[in-house]
């Protein structure tokens, strides 16, 4: 494989890889809505602290280093734990509250945002969040075979035929 090659393929999106988070609990609430509470592995969370150190660093210039270079506690010191955490939480979050949707099973309304409830975020511990989703409503449908109605005999005479054929005929007349 050429390097042109290696170079394009590495531009393809890649599929997402599956995100080891447990879901803790699935409770059915009125008014059809299920809320999942999520919590995500601590490995999964140090890595997208990383990611989120990474992208901090090359979106602000540390006085004193290059983009990109500030060490953590620096950039840490310099955004406050809170603007790293921040940032954190919103890239993982879409990924997680998805992965949970897939493993949970639940089946949710397409396009429906979901109300989220961060329970517990740390940088090198586990995030934890409660996702209350729409789904589909559970019908239960009553006795309906036994229902039965009479159906009415409908007549029709030749002078109706006649009075509507004429109506049309006038309708279409140049």
């Amino acid at each position: 494989m050429t390097a042109r090659q290696q170079r394009k393929k590495s531009k393809q999106p890649q599929e997402e890889a599956v995100l080891p988070l447990t879901v803790a609990s699935q409770e059915r609430l009125e008014r059809s809505r299920v809320a999942l509470t999520v919590a995500v592995d601590s490995e999964v969370v140090r890595r997208e602290t990383d990611r989120s150190y990474q992208a901090l660093g090359n979106r602000y210039q540390v006085p004193g280093f290059r983009r990109g270079k500030a060490p953590h506690a620096i950039l840490k010191t310099y955004l406050g734990e809170e603007r790293i955490r921040q940032e954190m939480i919103e890239s993982l979050l879409p990924k997680a509250y998805r992965q949970a949707v897939l493993d949970s099973g639940v089946e949710i309304i397409p396009d429906a945002d979901p109300d989220v409830e961060i329970l517990e975020a740390t940088l090198d511990g586990t995030v934890t969040f409660k996702a209350t989703v729409p789904v589909a409503p559970t019908v239960e449908l009553g006795d309906y075979q036994s229902i039965h109605i009479e159906r009415q005999p409908v007549e029709i005479t030749d002078a109706q035929v006649d009075e509507t054929i004429e109506r049309l005929r006038r309708a279409r007349a140049t």
